[in-house]
């Protein structure tokens, strides 16, 4: 049975890109594509991804400077 996505662990060992001809390249960068959709879906974002993406903006608003402009309010 085919996975639509792979899992992230999967895409770190493919990263060596020399190997890939065009045509699996281009269904790597597709199926990436596919799996960051589906991480900012609902359900799956009401669940899991807002509170870390939220946690990320927070701390990269605290530590890096200038991020606290793009990121207000959060």
């Amino acid at each position: 049975m085919k996975t639509l996505c792979p899992p992230p662990s999967s895409l770190s060992l493919l990263s060596d890109l020399k190997d890939l001809n065009r045509r699996e390249r281009a269904e790597l960068r597709r199926r990436t594509i596919l799996l960051l959709y589906y991480l900012l879906r609902s359900p799956f974002y009401d669940r899991y991804s807002e509170g870390r993406i939220l946690l990320l903006l927070r701390l990269l608003a605290d530590y890096v400077p200038g991020v606290g402009f793009i990121t207000p309010a959060l």
